[in-house]
């Protein structure tokens, strides 16, 4: 008898198919397994991976945090020992970086377990125990010694930083020596564009003026608010006769009073009762008009000789600049005008010296330069030519008349007109005188 291990395959398959019980995985059979593997795969690297992300997000994170309650206390140090300078205080200035690591440059990036971070710092003026910084702040007078704090923002990010939000810390402490209620005068100034609805006029170099220019104070540059503050010290102010004029400048911007500068007097600054002076300026991106004049009945463009010696007027409809009623007033020199700085804002115009009844306007735009054509006596009008421009009226032409033919038929001369013509008097004789008798001795003609 043959052993079972012996046995063909034919006789222990049932049926006689010769199939095998323990014959393995057909080949679909390894694929979706190695599939199934591979998806399980990823799915745990996937989890680990994130996990390792969110655990590098929050080591990042707790870093940032230590190093921006460093950069808070180092703050702390330079204010109480006297180290920060008044104006770096007033200036409300941002620096990156000021404090760095153990054998690290000022301003670079402070490197910690392979991730860059970068330390933002701020130290500025806030005003009452809110701690609101002086620019955003309504308070119009401040008084008592804990009136005027020091605000401390720092801000730290890193460079493997998506959507986490940055740490930031905030905190106040007193007023450094040398910048004490009633010893100095602040001057609080921002300034402003209302032709984009008040926003902050940012990089404008601000100066205190003194009348006695020695005394004329550096204020800084405004910042993103258009805000800076300025310090005059009470020495300076205490002296009677010295006042003051806030200025600001920009390249390409013009004031209200169409001038590259934007100004307003304050006078003495107060340093005791009110200490922070507030000053609002408004200036914006200049605007620039092409004016020319008509002739009278506003068909064509007036000639040099014709525009001498008129008067012409600008009206801005914003209240409160150089052009508002009664206007801005100058005598033409010829039939165009040129003016390079003007405040944005829709203007009317008028040559002579009686308003119009009714005026168009015109708006001029922030860096471009607009032209405008004006009539006498009417005020500003579409450019000659253009579309409901007045036209000019043809001059009628004379009617021809009608010409004699003569009696041979030919062409008769342009010159003979047709008109009849009324036939000269007819010719009375002079009436005849009576010979007269002469006296004797005389002979007499007859």
């Amino acid at each position: 008898m043959p052993s079972p291990l012996l046995r063909s395959p034919s006789s222990s398959s049932p049926g006689g198919h010769g199939g095998h019980p323990d014959r393995g995985f057909t080949l679909i059979e390894a694929v979706v397994a190695v599939v199934l593997l591979i998806v399980m795969a990823v799915t745990v690297l996937s989890a680990v991976l994130a996990t390792t992300k969110l655990a590098d997000q929050a080591r990042s994170r707790t870093v940032a945090t230590e190093l921006a309650t460093r950069e808070v206390a180092a703050a702390r140090t330079l204010i109480d020992g006297g180290d920060i300078s008044t104006d770096d205080v007033l200036n409300d200035t941002a620096v990156e970086n000021p404090t760095p690591l153990d054998g690290g440059v000022v301003g670079d990036d402070l490197v910690v377990g392979g991730t860059s971070f970068t330390v933002s710092r701020r130290i500025g003026l806030s005003a009452g125990t809110e701690g609101q910084s002086l620019c955003v702040s309504g308070t119009t007078s401040v008084t008592g010694q804990d009136a005027l704090m020091v605000r401390i923002e720092v801000s730290v990010t890193w460079s493997t930083r998506t959507t986490l939000a940055p740490v930031d810390l905030v905190e106040y402490v007193g007023l450094p020596n040398g910048l004490k209620t009633g010893m100095d005068a602040i001057v609080v100034v921002r300034v402003i564009d209302p032709t984009q609805g008040g926003a902050g006029v940012s990089g404008a170099a601000v100066t205190l003026q003194s009348s006695s220019w020695y005394y004329s104070v550096e204020a800084g540059t405004t910042d993103q608010d258009g805000c800076v503050v300025g310090r005059v010290p009470k020495k300076t102010v205490q002296v009677t006769t010295n006042t003051y004029t806030v200025v600001a400048t920009k390249p390409g911007y013009v004031g209200q009073a169409w001038t590259s500068t934007a100004a307003f007097a304050i006078g003495r600054p107060s340093y005791a009762s009110a200490l922070i002076n507030r000053v609002t300026l408004s200036y914006a991106p200049s605007a620039a008009l092409r004016v020319h004049l008509t002739t009278e009945d506003g068909t064509a463009a007036a000639t040099d000789a014709e525009a001498a010696g008129q008067q012409l007027t600008l009206i801005c409809a914003s209240s409160g600049t150089a052009a508002s009623a009664p206007g801005w007033t100058t005598e033409l020199t010829g039939a165009v005008l040129e003016v390079a700085a003007v405040w944005p804002c829709e203007y009317s115009a008028y040559v002579g010296t009686v308003l119009p009844s009714t005026m168009e306007e015109v708006e001029a735009v922030s860096g471009t330069t607009t032209d405008i054509w004006v009539r006498p006596g009417y005020g500003i009008v579409p450019a000659p030519g253009s579309p409901g421009a007045p036209t000019a009226t043809p001059t009628p032409e004379p009617e021809p008349t009608a010409t004699e033919e003569p009696d041979d038929g030919s062409a008769a001369s342009p010159s003979t007109s047709a008109t009849p013509t009324t036939p000269p008097p007819p010719e009375v004789p002079e009436p005849s005188t009576p010979a007269t008798q002469a006296p004797s001795g005389t002979e007499t003609t007859p």
